[in-house]
């Protein structure tokens, strides 16, 4: 019993952390103690309208309608903002109103836009305060509590801290060539992870693990460190054409080509996509295949057929029969050559399997080392 409920303790403590980090990152990377932002429901009915132009704000993903301090932070710029979520029930958010709002927090009533006495209410630990209906700002708390232990901070707090410094280490990061990206992902595995979990999309399988050692064979057959391995894999990539999305006539163009991050994370997405559809496909068409026929059901063997001197018992057999022949009844040659060619496309297929992961996997080694 003891064990279940230390369990569930740690699941609602985990559940507690993740929502405090979406909510830093999303909401509280503010930098001045100023900033302002607006609320309200879809159309902004209501919701102190006429104040709109005096706020700065809109209540859609549209231009502003007026100059204003903005929460600083790479989703929120002075071309829009992200509207936040709206009351429960869809009403007017004003100074009377006691409608659930979700980000809102006051001791007992957590989501309450106000309590019953009418205060404004603060945003989740008390981050931000209501200074008006319709917007709240930093100027009741300017700062986030200093760092300290994980294990004492509330997770507000450590949340932010750990997003301010992976931020931080994200933007010092300098800038490194393609073959010295592809040797770090190499050496750190994430390589091995990326290479995994494609192969299990391939077959459609949760368990990446069990394709870590096909993953290792193929990064050591063709990733080597050693040489211009490497350097060589690197321009290759760059140099392979993709279609252009930017265009509608079918046009291609090299990797290198492509301008801009978006463009080449929708274009890696687009080939992803195309990539899994493709092995469906072909997944499908050969499981409706029947089973080729083997020799063991279907040919009777030298032996068999040797002990048959005349055509009829011969060919009852199933094989075949000539009087110029020694012997004269044999396998029909038919049925071997057809094994033969079975045994090739078999042969090919286990020769080119790992070599077609590398040349049509250019955009996905690109999405590993863009992440």
């Amino acid at each position: 019993m003891a064990d279940l409920k230390t369990a569930i303790e740690a699941t609602e403590s985990a559940a507690t952390l993740a929502g405090a980090i979406i909510g830093t990152i999303d909401v509280f990377a503010v930098t001045k103690h100023d900033s302002v932002y607006c609320h309200g429901n879809t159309d902004g009915s209501g919701d102190d309208t006429a104040q709109k132009a005096a706020y700065g704000c809109e209540y859609k993903l549209n231009e502003l309608q007026a100059s204003a301090t903005l929460l600083t932070s790479d989703n929120i710029d002075t071309a829009g903002y992200t509207k936040l979520a709206d009351s429960s029930d869809g009403t007017a958010l004003t100074s009377g109103t006691t409608t659930k709002y979700i980000l809102a927090y006051h001791a007992a009533d957590q989501s309450a836009f106000s309590n019953a006495g009418g205060t404004y209410n603060t945003l989740v630990g008390g981050l931000f305060g209501f200074n008006t209906p319709s917007k709240f700002t930093r100027a009741k708390y300017k700062t986030v509590d200093a760092k300290g232990t994980r294990t004492t901070a509330a997770p507000k707090s450590a949340a932010f801290h750990a997003y301010a410094a992976l931020k931080q280490s994200f933007v010092a990061a300098p800038v490194t060539e393609g073959p010295a990206l592809i040797t770090n992902i190499v050496n750190n595995g994430m390589l091995k992870t990326a290479i995994a979990d494609q192969l299990a999309q391939r077959r459609h399988e949760k368990k990446t693990t069990t394709h870590d050692n096909e993953a290792e064979q193929i990064i050591k057959e063709k990733y080597k460190l050693e040489g211009n391995t490497i350097k060589e894999l690197w321009e290759n990539i760059k140099k392979s054409e993709v279609a252009d999305i930017t265009k509608t006539d079918g046009s291609k163009k090299q990797i290198q080509q492509i301008n801009g991050d978006d463009i080449l994370l929708q274009t890696i997405t687009l080939y992803n996509a195309k990539a899994l559809e493709e092995i469906s496909r072909l997944e499908a068409a050969a499981a409706e295949k029947p089973a080729p026929k083997t020799n063991k059901e279907k040919t009777p063997t030298e032996e068999q057929c040797r002990q048959h001197e005349t055509t009829g018992p011969c060919q009852k057999e199933g094989c075949e029969f000539d009087e110029t022949k020694t012997p004269r009844c044999f396998p029909k040659p038919s049925e071997n050559k057809e094994e033969k060619k079975d045994k090739q496309d078999a042969k090919t297929t286990n020769t080119t399997g790992s070599n077609s992961f590398i040349i049509n996997n250019a955009p996905l080694l690109l999405a590993v080392l863009v992440l």
